[in-house]
């Protein structure tokens, strides 16, 4: 084949060395451990691979195989590579270098020497994955050339992250301020902890380098290990915090891969810093009602309490500053602090509301309980100035029958349906004279499906039944309300004697252990039961009208306050009737209604303001009132203007007799 042009037109002497006389034929080439040619008996030329200025190359990290990655910052720029031909030449023999195929358009000679140079030229060299090898030629070009061993080199020039990094993530809301308590490690090697899933890209041997608004963060480098993790750690020791103010900082990186690629920074993670002037040392809050090792319904619905306790803290809390309180995903709005009570205990009261939605976006509902994490945070001009350690607390609050009522006060079950009450004689809840007289046994029936069709009771419930006030129960046992048969429970026919005539209200609860282990109550809607007899005796009189004391008239406005409620103590008064006698049964109740009066066929009654109580004539009371106590959160409850009708009642021989609804008495609750 026509020799290629060469590099170099030096002189050459057309004498070759001495060989051997043997007049053995040229052998073919043979693969080795290296190439060799036999090109003249008794003669051997050894072809080397092409090899790569070591400063040419990107370092190689530990446990990656060599991959002859060349530098990014060389590219459109030439660079030599170099091989080693050793054994007798004729002094016309040459070699030329081929990339990927293609001839780099120049030979070099052989001559007498064994390393020999190659220019590699920039245009030849594309990105990915090239091969490179030379091809040898005996006598300027007398017959086939002889193929060096093929040897690759890499080109990338494509920097991380080619599509956009992602922005560091911490182990907290972004929305919290970087304190102490977010750092790990211990003193003094603490640390901000972020992570960040991959990026495109991503190799072993990329360093990444994090900047704090701007400025690398010192000790925040991190090379990609050959095995790479999942996710990637950035660390800034708290070192790197030094001369940092507090305030609104960026966390950014870039990532520099082994060619010298760099990326762009990433989307910075915004974080507000403060470490100096944070509060530390915030300790657990309590929640006196978790002491027995779980929260059940009615503790929750009781204004459940968490106490913030007293800080002894270096930095204190300071006036101004508000606390926010975090139950699980849950947090309260900021509350404020009462002047003068910064570092003191503080008790929170928590919603029901705000428990059960946590407790079921938890569990879906289903009867488990949950451990939950609760805390505090200080706030300082609308920022997180700390974080209290957290406390975990166990709480069920799964209810027979499905959601309840989020209402603390509202303890009806909205899904279950009434208990009817079916007599001696058949009647559906209502007592004839001949059944009431004669004290017949009647049947309670109580559904055994909610308002959707769903079965509610399982064996080990519990059914409390309340009948006026005689109290009974009955144990759910196996194969009872399947198949949306209702439940049966005998009431006492002596019982309903001992209740009397008139309206009487037949309720029931549901009690079921549930995990934790606790005990949590579904209570079921009312159901009024007509009683007709004569009670075998005489009754008593119609009892008058109570009274209110102090009475609506001795208010400033005339009416209840909220400010007025709290500072006094209102009592009902029930007066001594004509012909009280011992064993007479009194009962109270009260309730409020919307508006400061209510027209005839009106009943838009407030339920969380029902007041009952109950009362026995004991021997030396006859000539006594009737004074009852009325709680302040029932009078308050209905946070409206509203007024309250009163009915008492006697009952003897069960004979009952009640008195007018009056007076009625107005409330200013609102606000």
């Amino acid at each position: 084949m026509p020799k290629p042009p060469r590099a170099s037109d030096r002189n050459r002497s057309h004498s070759r060395p001495q060989r051997s006389n043997s007049g053995c034929n040229h052998k073919p080439l043979v693969y080795l451990s290296a190439p060799y040619i036999d090109d003249q008996p008794g003669a051997e030329i050894i072809l080397s691979e092409i090899k790569f200025d070591d400063a040419h190359l990107a370092p190689l990290p530990r446990g990656v195989p060599a991959d002859n990655l060349l530098l990014a910052e060389l590219d459109g720029k030439e660079i030599t590579v170099s091989t080693t031909v050793t054994g007798d030449f004729y002094d016309d023999d040459f070699v030329e270098l081929l990339v990927n195929g293609v001839s780099t358009g120049t030979t070099v000679d052989v001559g007498s020497g064994v390393d020999i140079k190659f220019d590699l030229p920039a245009h030849l060299r594309r990105t990915g994955t090239n091969v490179i090898y030379y091809l040898f030629y005996v006598r300027g070009g007398v017959g086939n050339p002889t193929q060096s061993p093929l040897a690759f080199f890499n080109v990338d020039l494509t920097s991380p992250g080619q599509f956009g990094l992602p922005s560091l993530e911490v182990n907290f809301t972004a929305d919290d301020e970087l304190t102490e308590d977010k750092l790990e490690g211990i003193k003094p090697n603490r640390f901000l902890a972020t992570t960040i899933p991959g990026y495109e890209g991503l190799a072993a041997g990329d360093v990444i380098k994090a900047s704090i608004s701007g400025n690398l963060a010192d000790g925040s480098v991190f090379e990609i290990p050959a095995i790479t993790p999942n996710p990637i750690r950035i660390l800034f020791p708290e070192t790197a915090f030094q001369g940092i103010e507090d305030g609104e900082h960026e966390f950014t990186y870039t990532v520099k891969d082994r060619a010298g690629n760099v990326s762009p920074a990433s989307p910075p993670l915004k974080l507000y810093v403060r470490l100096k002037g944070a509060i530390g040392d915030l300790r657990k809050p309590e929640v006196p009602k978790a002491n027995d090792g779980i929260i059940n319904a009615a503790e929750a619905r009781a204004k459940l309490q968490v106490i913030i306790p007293e800080h002894l803290g270096e930095r204190p809390i300071l006036p101004d500053d508000q606390i926010v309180l975090v139950w699980g995903q849950f947090q309260s709005e900021p509350i404020d602090i009462p002047p003068g009570q910064e570092n003191r205990r503080i008790p929170l009261t928590i919603a029901f509301e705000a428990l059960y939605k946590e407790w079921k976006r938890e569990t879906d509902g289903a009867d488990r309980a949950v451990d939950t994490d609760v805390y505090y945070k200080i706030v300082r001009d609308q920022r997180p100035a700390g974080t209290s350690e957290k406390l975990q607390v166990r709480i069920n609050l799964f209810h027979v029958g499905g959601d309840p009522s989020l209402d603390p006060d509202n303890l009806l079950h909205p899904k279950l349906l009434a208990a009817a009450l079916e007599s001696a004689s058949g009647k559906t809840n209502e007592i004839p004279p001949d059944d009431f007289n004669n004290a017949k046994d009647a049947t309670v029936k109580t559904p055994s499906v909610n308002s959707n069709g769903e079965s509610i009771f399982l064996a080990g419930d519990t059914i409390d039944f309340w009948y006026g006030s005689y109290n009974f129960k009955h144990p759910v046992k196996a194969g009872e309300g399947v198949n949306g048969k209702p439940i049966e429970t005998t009431l006492l026919g002596s019982a309903i004697k001992a209740e009397g005539t008139g309206i009487k209200f037949l309720e029931y609860a549901i009690t079921r252990e549930v995990d934790g282990p606790t005990e949590n109550t579904s209570q079921g809607p009312q159901t009024p039961i007509f009683v007709d007899g004569d009670g075998g005796g005489t009754g008593p009189e119609k009892p008058p009208t109570g009274s209110y004391d102090p009475p609506e008239s001795a208010t400033p406005e005339g009416y209840y306050t909220i400010r007025f409620i709290n500072e006094h103590d209102i009592y009902f008064i029930a007066p001594a009737y004509e012909g009280k006698a011992e064993g007479d049964i009194m009962t109270l109740q009260l309730i409020q209604y919307w508006g400061a009066h209510h027209g005839e066929g009106e009943t838009r009654s407030i339920p969380a303001t029902l007041i009952t109580d109950r009362k026995t004539v004991e021997k030396g009371e006859e000539g006594e009132v009737w004074k009852v106590l009325l709680p302040k959160e029932k009078l308050l409850a209905g946070e409206a203007l509203s007024h309250m009708h009163s009915i008492w009642t006697v009952t003897r021989n069960g004979i009952t007799e009640q008195s007018d609804s009056l007076p009625h008495i107005r409330f200013q609750t609102q606000g």
